[in-house]
């Protein structure tokens, strides 16, 4: 027997896809709203609200910034300029789409979409816990700290800022770690 969503699914219509990807949200929002800054601004409220903060305790920039690079990644399918002043993947020809250029990650995946290095925003009593894990990699720390470090923080911070980022980075793992881990002892 079906449930109703197994019916629902089963029943979509063949030209409307399931949509997981926030980043493919993200760009229906920006064609619906007709603007950038309205589809960041309801990003930002689902992951205050639905999907975030409100119902886990957790803010997660990292979600937020792979959402905006989900949403121009598809915009820049089809338009110039949206990655880094490149022309679009493909372009029309003939009623078809023709490559233009490669795709690469690079354009796309950076320091701030890990959840280490770009930190949540916790409720307090979560802040507590996630500190005190983040304590727990103090031996590593010590052995790699490059590993705990975005060198473009703040950059990347001020490129995400519009969509909602929270100014989390005195919770970054270099100046959390460097202040609360315990010294290391002498053998």
């Amino acid at each position: 027997m079906l449930n109703g969503l197994s019916l629902a699914i089963q029943n979509r219509p063949a030209n409307r896809p399931s949509s997981k990807s926030q980043g493919r949200k993200f760009y229906r929002r920006y064609r619906s709203l007709g603007s950038e800054a309205k589809a960041a601004r309801w990003s930002a409220f689902t992951e205050r609200a639905i999907f975030g903060r409100l119902t886990t305790g957790v803010y997660s920039n990292a979600d937020l910034v792979a959402n905006y690079e989900g949403y121009l990644f598809y915009r820049g399918l089809f338009h110039d300029g949206v990655v880094a002043a490149k022309p679009a993947v493909f372009r029309w020809a003939e009623g078809r789409p023709v490559k233009q250029r490669d795709f690469t990650w690079a354009d796309h995946v950076n320091d701030f979409w890990d959840e280490l290095l770009n930190p949540n925003a916790y409720n307090r009593g979560l802040l507590r816990v996630a500190k005190a894990r983040l304590l727990r990699l103090c031996e590593d720390y010590r052995r790699r700290p490059a590993r705990y470090r975005a060198p473009q923080a703040d950059s990347l911070f001020e490129r995400y800022r519009h969509v909602g980022v929270v100014d989390t980075r005195d919770l970054a793992p270099s100046k959390v770690l460097a202040a609360d881990c315990p010294q290391a002892t002498a053998r």
